[in-house]
């Protein structure tokens, strides 16, 4: 299955697949922030097992990291497609864009 590019409908985002510990503590950072400092979860709760087995991407906005998404994969047999879970999406809340449905 090849991999199609997606482009952002603002030039000012860009995401990074992390291949270095600098960046997947990154992800962390953001992910500590989110949900243990402004929504109360344990950190225990939020850095779990799955992380080490996961890829994790970090999404920039102007240059500064501001979100992160993780994809867990799981277990497949040869010659099928991956698959697997996106979770722990977070994004800073400087960078959150507010909306009417928002309370």
């Amino acid at each position: 299955m090849p991999l199609i590019p997606i482009q952002p409908t603002n030039p000012d985002l860009q995401t990074l697949l992390c291949e270095t510990d600098e960046q997947e503590e990154t992800c962390r950072q953001i992910r500590i922030e989110v949900f243990c400092d402004e929504q109360g979860y344990l950190l225990h709760q939020e850095i779990d097992e799955k992380d080490p087995s996961s890829d994790h991407i970090l999404l920039y906005l102007k240059g500064a990291p501001v979100g992160t998404i993780r994809w867990w994969p799981f277990p497949s047999e040869p010659n099928s497609p991956p698959s697997g879970k996106l979770g722990r999406l977070a994004v800073l809340k400087r960078a959150r864009v507010s909306s009417p449905l928002q309370s």
